[in-house]
């Protein structure tokens, strides 16, 4: 009776506009026959994303795809095909991770899905979230903190870009006649990216960043289209673009499209050329933010031997936004943008100092903790098929 009785009232709350919590599960079932779209009793996989395209599906129902969209994410690659809930499972969806679907961890435990949780915060998120392309005019870094999904190969330089060059990024989106948008990449490769859906929005951002407008959403379905383009693995070919920069991709791919050029990676943490690559450093990196390139660290596995940096994330990666030669320190911006302080000295053993995913480690301890650095070069990144387009602004 109650769970009727909540549906009868997230029907009536919807269609007259009423303000007021509501659960989870009654705003998906209050929505449900609409979104079974081929009315089997299960709302699958294949129509989440295309659910999730639909910028009719606002406020508290966007927040709840939002969740679904999250839960089908949060599931083995190989199963997302399979990914179907019925109208229990939404009562009950802590419950359906104990299914052979369950969310994957490292340790091979499965991990509760609190999705009335996820809701209210999706929920709340509508309330501060930007409706234009740039809230302040043009992107602002101080908000930029990475969201849920792995893209963090894209939000580095996409922070650095905010940070250093902001208006390469209002270079590369512009408005069509329809009102949509159009993205153009510095290596010629072009995209029509209809306006972001709220669900698009809530799923693959972090509330900071939808405080400064939708560019970001843009870019990433942007990024999505041509990595489902040009991508071999069937599973990142969705009906949601997204869904193929949400779980990893290649630093090298965005430095070509964010510059023209193509990226040259130094390989750290080897001891026996660690002079060499020292140099290297020392030389490439200033040479590289002198003239306005792109630059990027990475963090793959523990190293051998080594203990977790505190306040480091691992397969992951940083923007390059500094260098010192006179301190031989190097700065570093972590996507996730958050604030840590040391319990200890600064130093591998207790972390560093880091405001808003800005911090400054000696060039050595990086070469020692990290494991590559990515540069733009000047090489373009594709042989010209027509007079060259200017490859940055600015410089």
């Amino acid at each position: 009776m109650h769970r009727f009785v909540g549906w009868i009232s997230a029907i009536l709350a919807t269609s007259l506009g009423l303000a007021g919590p509501s659960r989870f599960g009654d705003v998906v079932l209050a929505h449900f026959a609409a979104w079974d779209l081929n009315h089997d009793g299960r709302i699958e996989s294949q129509e989440i994303d295309q659910l999730m395209n639909r910028r009719s599906i606002r406020g508290e129902g966007a927040a709840a795809l939002a969740v679904l969209k999250l839960r089908e994410r949060h599931t083995p690659v190989s199963a997302r095909p399979r990914f179907a809930v019925s109208r229990r499972d939404v009562e009950h969806l802590e419950e359906f991770e104990a299914t052979p679907i369950a969310l994957a961890q490292p340790e091979g435990k499965p991990s509760v899905f609190r999705a009335e949780g996820h809701f209210k915060t999706y929920v709340k998120m509508l309330g501060t979230m930007a409706p234009e392309l740039y809230a302040r005019g043009r992107p602002d870094f101080k908000a930029m903190r990475q969201g849920p999904i792995g893209d963090c190969y894209f939000f580095s330089l996409t922070g650095f870009l905010a940070a250093r060059h902001p208006d390469r990024i209002r270079e590369m989106i512009t408005r069509d006649s329809r009102g949509n948008y159009v993205v153009r990449f510095f290596d010629g490769e072009t995209y029509p990216v209809p306006n972001p859906t709220e669900a698009e929005m809530l799923v693959n951002n972090s509330s900071s960043s939808l405080t400064d407008g939708h560019w970001i959403c843009v870019l990433e379905k942007a990024i999505g289209e041509r990595m489902r383009k040009t991508t071999k693995v069937e599973s990142k070919r969705t009906a949601e673009a997204t869904d193929a920069m949400a779980s990893g991709g290649s630093t090298a791919m965005v430095i070509a499209l964010y510059s023209g050029h193509k990226a040259k990676s130094i390989t750290l943490r080897s001891p026996a050329h660690a002079i060499a690559r020292l140099e290297e450093l020392r030389r490439e990196i200033p040479a590289a933010l002198h003239q306005g390139r792109l630059a990027s660290v990475e963090m793959d596995r523990l190293a051998a031997g080594r203990s977790k940096v505190p306040g480091l994330g691992y397969h992951h990666a940083y923007a390059i936004l500094g260098f010192d030669a006179r301190t031989d320190t190097v700065t570093v911006w972590n996507p996730w943008g958050q604030h840590f302080q040391p319990k200890g000295p600064e130093g591998p053993a207790h972390g560093f100092v880091t405001e808003h995913g800005v911090f400054h480690v000696p060039l050595r301890t990086l070469y020692e903790v990290f494991s590559n650095v990515h540069l733009e070069t000047l090489e373009p990144a594709r042989p010209p098929r027509s007079p060259p387009r200017q490859a940055h602004t600015g410089r």
